[in-house]
């Protein structure tokens, strides 16, 4: 927060830090157990029987370069962990926005009765789907303009604006919807801050 050289630096600062500090101290009182059969993302698809049901645990990259779902196609069930936020604006720390647009392009090719189970938030169908790539959309759009308008990477940041128009709700802290969800552009690098 010290380095901020703005008020809206300052906020989205503040922001982080209360985000950071609120997942840390759950994280921390956990007790955690090492895995005892890693996933390789390059066999995946696998398959695992649920003693009747069929688990289907597949790898993609977004909010993470190690983003799981798992389906159950029985149930035409995806559980989606972080790749969708139930109608929370979506928190991009350490993601790769352009291949998070992509999985959410694929979940939009999901069966039109797809039940999807967020990482946070309610359930929701492909309407939740929707409401997420708009999201995106407009991230990408406003990215564009500004690149395309030769913006520098740190104004281009503190111009983001939030549409009004997006049911979206940005109120987990730590969000800072003009910073975090501009990290590791494809164009540019990882240390450019554009969702392009």
């Amino acid at each position: 927060m010290s380095d901020a050289k703005t008020d809206s630096q300052r906020e989205h600062a503040k922001s982080d830090i209360e985000g950071v500090t609120g997942m840390f101290k759950p994280v921390s009182e956990a007790v955690l157990a090492l895995p005892n059969h890693p996933l390789d993302p390059a066999k995946m698809p696998m398959k695992v029987d649920l003693g009747g049901l069929t688990l289907i645990i597949e790898a993609y990259i977004g909010h993470t370069d190690t983003d799981l779902i798992f389906r159950v196609p029985e149930q035409n069930v995806v559980y989606t962990g972080d790749l969708l936020t139930g109608g929370q604006y979506p928190v991009n720390i350490n993601g790769y926005a352009s291949k998070w647009r992509a999985t959410l392009a694929k979940f939009a090719t999901f069966d039109k009765d797809t039940l999807f189970v967020p990482g946070h938030g309610p359930i929701c169908g492909q309407e939740g789907v929707a409401e997420m790539r708009a999201c995106f959309d407009d991230l990408a759009e406003q990215a564009e303009k500004l690149y395309k308008a030769g913006v520098p990477v740190e104004e281009a940041v503190e111009r983001y604006v939030v549409p009004t128009n997006t049911k979206l709700i940005v109120n987990f802290p730590g969000d800072s919807p003009s910073g975090a969800p501009l990290n590791n552009c494809t164009r540019n690098g990882p240390a450019s801050r554009c969702p392009c």
